[in-house]
């Protein structure tokens, strides 16, 4: 036997194993490609979902919002522009304003919201306190002002559209 056959006899194996290994290793490394494609891919799609999950909580937190805004400045429209403190509407109004100011409201407002409406209840809790008699042109015109006041605020508050900060944390 030559030296070239023995030495074709002995690489010849090498080099297919060598063959062999790289091509395996290729294999892998393309595998490992794909699979890092596809984890980004993943990625991308479970951010999309979350974007559009966030926009659909969103938007019905703001439908939400927008109906019980609805509710308190109809609410207090009604009590500030009646004459009639004795009726039974007033009553049926109040009672919806202070639902509204303790529970309804507290779960969709803004802190601006929040403020106005403090001040609002504050003032009709002094005009309970007198049982809406013998209000005066001047306290009148003080819960009109104040109910101005909420109905900018809420008009404010539904132009945006991020969750108030209270209700993110």
């Amino acid at each position: 036997m030559t030296k070239v056959e023995m030495f074709i006899k002995i690489f010849a194996p090498i080099l297919t194993l060598t063959g062999i290994l790289v091509g395996v290793w290729q294999f892998n490394k393309g595998q490992e490609e794909l699979q890092k494609r596809e984890l980004v891919q993943r990625k991308f799609e479970l951010k999309k979902m979350l974007i559009g999950n966030q926009f659909e909580a969103l938007t019905k937190f703001k439908e939400l919002q927008a109906t019980k805004y609805k509710e308190a400045t109809e609410t207090i429209s009604s009590i500030i522009y009646t004459d009639d403190y004795e009726s039974e509407e007033f009553k049926e109004s109040l009672k919806k304003f202070w639902q509204l100011y303790w529970v309804e409201l507290a779960a969709v407002e803004d802190s601006l919201v929040e403020a106005k409406m403090v001040d609002l209840g504050n003032f009709m809790e002094r005009l309970q306190a007198k049982k809406f008699k013998n209000i005066t042109q001047r306290e009148k015109t003080i819960l009109y002002d104040h109910g101005l006041e909420v109905a900018h605020a809420i008009k404010e508050s539904s132009k945006s559209w991020e969750l108030p900060k209270d209700l993110r944390e």
